[in-house]
């Protein structure tokens, strides 16, 4: 009789858990920060291969946590397709484009133009293009995270305080 009491005690625990836990992500996917937010992310090679598998890894993980919807474009690292993902995504007009820099900011250059002044936020997950940067970069938001790194830097005993 001990025996069944306690299996039923811990079926009820257990059924009560898995229905709050249900419960509570049926909740929270409501209330995610990026929740209807979209995406468009040029990852780079093919799906799965071994150098851009930790970029689609991080960018879903990401996604998932954040409720945004992500447009994965992969490109098998052809500059002219890079091209024309990027100008797909235009199309779709979603709130953000992640583009690879292979291209270089000659081919670039206009897409990003149009990208950014159609509100759509534009950056380079990879090959870096420096003008571009520099002519879009928002230099506040540069310097208030270079404040916060060396604030952690110096929590974490790597600087003395007069460095800050």
């Amino acid at each position: 009789m001990k025996k069944v009491l306690k299996v039923m005690i811990v079926f009820t625990v257990m059924g009560a858990l898995l229905l709050g836990a249900g419960l509570t992500a049926f909740a929270a996917k409501e209330d995610l920060l990026g929740s209807g937010v979209i995406i468009y992310m040029q990852m780079g090679g093919t799906a799965g291969d071994p150098s851009t598998l930790p970029r689609t890894n991080g960018a879903r993980a990401a996604a998932a946590h954040l409720g945004v919807k992500l447009v994965e474009q992969y490109s098998a690292w052809q500059p002219e397709k890079m091209i024309s993902q990027f100008k797909e995504a235009l199309a779709a007009s979603p709130d953000g484009i992640v583009i690879m820099g292979h291209p270089g900011e000659g081919a670039f250059e206009s897409l990003v133009e149009e990208g950014v002044s159609r509100g759509i936020i534009v950056t380079s997950g990879n090959n870096p293009l420096p003008t571009l940067q520099a002519k879009y970069q928002d230099i506040e938001l540069f310097n208030s995270q270079s404040c916060i790194s060396k604030r952690i830097d110096y929590s974490l005993g790597a600087f003395p305080s007069s460095f800050l």
